[in-house]
């Protein structure tokens, strides 16, 4: 079924080995600016990493720069903090090795892709489940493709509105994170921007998790900037956590109903509707 999806969409799917993108591309940021974004995301998932470590690690980046390495790869980047730690493993030094021994990123130069040829107007896939129990690193390739998906939304066309109650503007691409709540809780300033900026730019966002109170993370709302919901049977639900997404007519028949929704059965949330039971229709029998 997953094959028939990517090809009725177009999609490719890019497993956690050898993807072509350079996550040291400039395009058109500072080798400073490349430097600390990298950083920040190892900082937050990984943790541990101290001020010392971080300075090293920028330097070591800028160095590759600086001699002349257009755009360093992963394996670049390590072997110059090896360098200039004097090969003295610590918490950065594993982590950078895990992501070139792993090969997780593509070492080859001729092979590798702007963040934008890599979308190519397609449905573009990252599966991470080979990386089995390597949560951490799921996680960073998480929040640097957030980084460059960022960057590519605040480059795409702005069309009109269309219409004046409601007004719409045209979709140019959407962004569907999985159990996001592993993400969420990091409190990566760049996933609020693409949720609040998105609208703006024609960027639709789609954040799966478990539970409701998943979208409260890291001192921050996700539940926000959200206008459509689509909640399945959800065991651990409450009043109030409906009656946080402006579902006020919440009760707890409502709350008893969506507890044993079957299967493919939701309550359905968006604009000009307030709250439906629906049954949502599976890509494999409009296939079928």
């Amino acid at each position: 079924r997953d094959s028939l999806f990517l090809e009725s969409v177009g999609g490719v799917v890019y497993p956690p080995r050898h993807i072509p993108l350079n996550v040291f591309a400039l395009e058109g940021h500072t080798p400073y600016e490349r430097a600390g974004a990298f950083i920040d995301v190892l900082a937050k998932i990984y943790g541990g990493i101290g001020p010392v470590q971080k300075q090293r690690l920028s330097q070591a980046i800028r160095q590759c720069y600086e001699d002349s390495i257009a755009e360093p790869t992963m394996g670049q980047v390590y072997e110059a903090y090896r360098e200039a730690t004097g090969d003295a493993p610590d918490s950065v030094s594993s982590i950078l090795e895990m992501f070139v021994m792993y090969e997780v990123f593509s070492e080859n130069k001729d092979e590798l892709k702007s963040f934008k040829e890599l979308m190519a107007d397609r449905v573009v896939v990252i599966g991470l489940s080979e990386l089995g129990v390597q949560k951490d690193a799921k996680n960073a390739i998480v929040a640097l493709f957030l980084n460059f998906y960022f960057e590519y939304m605040l480059k795409s066309t702005k069309w009109p509105f269309v219409g004046s109650f409601p007004q719409l503007r045209r979709l140019n691409s959407y962004l569907l994170i999985d159990e996001a709540s592993n993400i969420m809780k990091y409190g990566f300033p760049v996933l609020e921007e693409i949720l609040i900026q998105g609208r703006e730019f024609g960027v639709g966002v789609i954040l799966s998790a478990q539970y409701l109170s998943q979208f409260r993370a890291a001192g921050y709302s996700y539940a926000e900037p959200l206008r459509t919901w689509l909640i399945h049977r959800v065991p651990q639900l409450t009043v109030t956590e409906l009656r946080q997404l402006g579902l006020v007519q919440a009760n707890d028949q409502l709350v008893a109903r969506v507890q044993t929704q079957e299967q493919h059965e939701c309550y359905y949330r968006s604009l000009d509707v307030d709250g439906s039971f629906i049954t949502e229709t599976p890509f494999y029998r409009l296939r079928s």
